[in-house]
Parts: structure tokens; sequence; C-alpha cells
């Protein structure tokens, strides 16, 4: 495993982005946001995403009757471990 260092700065915006993130992502109408965290195995993403939507209870409680819903990667820095694979947009959009 490697040894990443990360400056205070860096942590304390990484940290403010991912809260803002999470506080973004509640349903107006639950006191926790949902959140379903899947493994990737052998590099199939489109598999992890169909788990992980699973997880929270199917599409169709993530839609709940709306027509169209907006897909937000994370773009929290330059690193491109801080922001969403472009594998996985895809496989949610699909």
């Amino acid at each position: 495993m490697a040894n990443h260092k990360i400056s205070r700065r860096d942590f304390v915006f990484t940290s403010l982005a991912g809260s803002v993130a999470i506080a973004a992502g509640l349903y107006p109408f639950t006191n926790s946001p949902i959140v379903s965290i899947v493994k990737i195995k052998n590099g199939n993403i489109d598999y992890a995403v169909e788990n992980a939507i699973d997880l929270i209870g199917g599409i169709e409680n993530v839609l709940k009757n709306k027509s169209r819903i907006m897909l937000k990667p994370n773009l929290v820095g330059p690193d491109p471990r801080s922001t969403t694979k472009p594998e996985v947009i895809r496989a949610l959009a699909q």
C-alpha cells in the first residue's frame, strides 16, 4: 500500500466538500442520508453500481416518480482518487 501524504489544508477542504456533498444528498423526508458502499470486484463497475442501487431500495426508490434525475460526479480536487470515475457515471446513466 502506497503512503500518500495530504496537507492539512487539503484534508480540511476535502472534509468540507464531503460534508457538503453528504448534506446535499439528504432526502427531504428522512432524517439521515441513505448510503450504500460496494466493493468493485474484478473491475466489474456495472455490477457494483447495480448492487449499490439495489442496497438503497432499487432504482424505483431512487427515482420516486421523477421523470429526470441529475448525476453529479465528485470533482473535489486535482487528485484522480478524489473524483468519480467516468465509468461509474456511465453505469449510473445506463
